[in-house]
């Protein structure tokens, strides 16, 4: 199984990717201690099934952050400047 940032490809704004990654493994550890296989397809299909809506959700709000700051739009910039002050 491949989990934590190895699993990931986000960029690396605000920090999510470790986020994701801890979850990953809290996620994965609470699977094996209630599994006597580790490598089990059906146990690792299920921290697929368990993970996948946390993933998707964090690639939509790290893809929105990246475009949101990388966006030279002028409203937008003053948009982005009134919200972080």
């Amino acid at each position: 199984a491949i989990i934590g940032n190895a699993a990931h490809a986000l960029h690396p704004v605000s920090g999510q990717g470790y986020n994701l990654a801890l979850r990953d493994v809290a996620a994965m550890a609470e699977l094996i201690a209630r599994h006597d296989d580790p490598g089990h397809a059906l146990l690792l299909a299920e921290y697929h099934t368990a993970r996948y809506q946390d993933m998707q959700r964090v690639y939509r709000f790290t893809d929105t952050l990246v475009q949101l700051f990388s966006n030279r739009l002028t409203p937008l910039a003053h948009a982005r400047a009134a919200g972080l002050a």
